[in-house]
């Protein structure tokens, strides 16, 4: 179906027409009305000078074809969507009809007098343009009516030969084209009105199913999130699960042999010592993978204190030094106004012993350690918040750092690129534990190559 520049689909041509269509058969009570009101009014200005036999046939016609058109608009198309072939004919020859029924009233009954061919021109425009009013929706519907009412009219004034006449019958042609083509402008308008209301309905779907897809996307993206973070809390289970059975496997083997050596009659005092304090060491190891454990799952109980850092870090000094050993030299700075910090001092020393341990395995050509501590905030440009109050830690390396596979691994118990032998791969799982369990944060950033720094976020003591 095209209408003006426009194409629409079979499907935009059916939902077009079932509109306007509609629009029309609600307003058909109106131009109805219209209809029997006006037809009453003529009758009663031409009672005097007009056929009293015809007149009264004609307005009993209107009656009939009013009744008529509003009975079949309301039993044939009333409760349900009407048939598009039908509901045209029906707006068509109803216009038709009512049309012609005024023509012909205009243009027979009026006698020859000014003041009546004027009063039934003034009428029928009227009526023409009450028309456009209810019946433009329907393009066809509007023309048959103004070209039925109006031409009859000015057909008669033509033939009557006056001037007056002939200048009347112009005056009534172009008036009937002017309302022509308000009706096309209207029915146009209504177009394009029916257009942008299918536009924002079809968008609005396309929004809807795009909007459902993304839901779709989300909930399947955080079930795939989901099973990852399973996958890899089953991996570091199992990493866990092996370098435990195979730490304490080890301890329980030392344990079980010092013990057949303890059972042996000749055994002198000195091997029985020797024995025993094999028996103690073993156990201290067991204990310590215990205690480191317990520090990563945030379960090992802290002791926490008001704790002057810059104190602390010049004790254990000395510990870190040899820890070290003399290729890795060890520098400290803490600001002068550093906050205390609400830690527990001992498994802070052992985060820092831990981390000197790291670092002096990723310098074994010989580097530099670096201890700085300075007032933080435990959330980003919170400085100042004394609820918000934090001690920031620095500690870093210049030595062999991570690639970014294994820094997202860093923080997992027993997880190690040592050789075996050569660590628990509890270090920096003990440095994490102690730090969230505390109340802090660690953020750990390196680069393969450029050496290793970790930044432990401690908690303000409060006075």
């Amino acid at each position: 179906m095209a209408f003006g520049n426009h194409t629409l689909s079979r499907e935009g041509a059916v939902s077009y027409d079932r509109e306007r269509l509609g629009v029309l058969l609600k307003k058909l009570p109106i131009a109805l009305c219209a209809t029997l009101l006006n037809s009453s009014v003529m009758a009663a200005v031409l009672w005097p000078v007009a056929p009293k036999a015809q007149l009264l046939a004609w307005v009993v016609l209107q009656y009939l074809l009013s009744a008529g058109r509003l009975a079949v608009a309301s039993l044939r198309f009333g409760n349900a969507a009407p048939s598009i072939r039908s509901a045209k004919a029906f707006a068509f020859f109803g216009s038709l009809l009512s049309g012609s029924l005024w023509g012909i009233g205009v243009a027979y009954f009026p006698p020859n007098l000014p003041q009546y061919e004027l009063f039934a021109a003034f009428l029928v425009a009227g009526m023409c343009a009450g028309n456009i009013t209810t019946s433009s929706s329907y393009f066809p519907s509007a023309i048959a009516f103004i070209v039925t009412a109006g031409i009859p009219l000015a057909v008669r004034f033509f033939a009557t030969g006056g001037a007056p006449q002939l200048a009347m019958s112009a005056l009534t042609i172009v008036f009937c084209g002017f309302l022509s083509v308000i009706a096309y402008a209207a029915n146009r308008q209504f177009r394009q009105s029916h257009d942008l209301r299918s536009a924002l309905v079809t968008r609005n779907s396309e929004l809807s199913e795009a909007n459902k897809s993304l839901e779709d996307e989300i909930a399947s993206h955080a079930r795939t999130e989901t099973a990852l973070r399973h996958a890899q809390k089953m991996e570091a289970i199992g990493q866990v699960g092996s370098s435990l059975a195979h730490d304490f496997n080890n301890i329980l083997m030392v344990v079980g042999t010092m013990t057949d050596v303890l059972n042996r009659e000749d055994l002198a005092a000195t091997a029985k010592q020797k024995a025993l304090s094999t028996i103690r060491e073993s156990v201290k190891q067991g204990k310590a993978i215990t205690h480191q454990l317990l520090s990563f799952a945030r379960q090992q109980p802290l002791y926490p204190e008001t704790v002057d850092l810059q104190e602390l870090i010049a004790r254990i000094e000395p510990v870190l030094i040899a820890t070290l050993g003399p290729a890795i030299r060890l520098e400290t700075s803490c600001a002068k106004d550093l906050w205390p910090a609400f830690i527990d001092p001992d498994q802070f020393e052992r985060a820092l012993i831990n981390l000197a341990v790291n670092a002096r395995d990723a310098m074994p050509a010989g580097g530099a350690m670096r201890i700085g501590a300075t007032n933080a905030a435990l959330s980003e440009g919170a400085v100042g918040d004394k609820q918000d109050d934090a001690v920031a830690v620095v500690v870093s390396d210049n030595g062999a750092g991570m690639t970014p596979e294994i820094l997202s691994k860093a923080v997992q118990p027993f997880f190690t690129t040592k050789p075996s032998g050569q660590g628990t791969g509890l270090g920096l799982s003990q440095v994490y534990g102690m730090v969230t369990q505390s109340g802090g944060k660690v953020e750990i950033t390196s680069e393969a190559g450029s050496g290793t720094l970790v930044r432990m976020i401690l908690p303000r003591a409060r006075s």
